[in-house]
């Protein structure tokens, strides 16, 4: 997809992050080379920038948390790159007069804050970020019980299941005429 745009808009194949010239291009190659620049930059920008609400963020969770590294101790390392990072984002954003780049550095510094309120909270595995680690440190050690009115749960270890000889009700339901 990329490469038939790229040669709409500049009229080669080569990948280029610049646009082309107004006098060579014409509206449509120039608004074509400018999404197809933004969309790469906004795709780096949120992969490669580790602060928490950015996907990089959260990949940087999760291979702390695959690590080994604590829930809490990882989201304390993640408070401390994300604040900065936020900062710095606010500070170039008011250098180059950029109020979304503004808006992008407080997103993130809100985002680490309500992070920030779990973890001092001690609620932190109730964010969606940790809540599955919980649940997966379980140790599955007996069936799962099956009550059609309640939901699935695991047994204790140690308690057997008693099965009883009760059997379903499988007659068909009638419809009423």
């Amino acid at each position: 997809m990329l490469f038939p745009a790229t040669k709409n808009a500049t009229g080669s194949y080569q990948v280029a992050l610049e646009l082309p010239s107004p006098e060579g291009a014409g509206l449509w190659q120039a608004l074509c080379a400018g999404a197809i620049i933004m969309n790469i930059s906004l795709f780096a920008f949120n992969l490669l920038v580790p602060a928490y609400p950015l996907d990089g963020g959260r990949m940087f969770v999760d291979m702390l948390l695959v690590a080994g590294v604590g829930e809490y101790t990882a989201a304390k390392i993640t408070i401390g790159i994300a604040v900065p990072i936020g900062v710095a984002i606010i500070i170039f954003g008011g250098v180059i007069f950029q109020m979304v780049t503004i808006l992008v550095g407080c997103f993130i510094l809100y985002s680490t804050y309500k992070l920030w309120t779990y973890v001092s909270t001690g609620t932190l595995l109730q964010h969606p970020m940790f809540s599955y680690t919980e649940q997966q440190q379980e140790p599955f050690s007996g069936p799962v019980s099956v009550d059609p009115n309640q939901p699935p749960t695991k047994q204790p270890a140690g308690v057997q299941m008693n099965v009883g000889t009760e059997r379903l009700n499988t007659a068909p339901l009638s419809a009423k005429v």
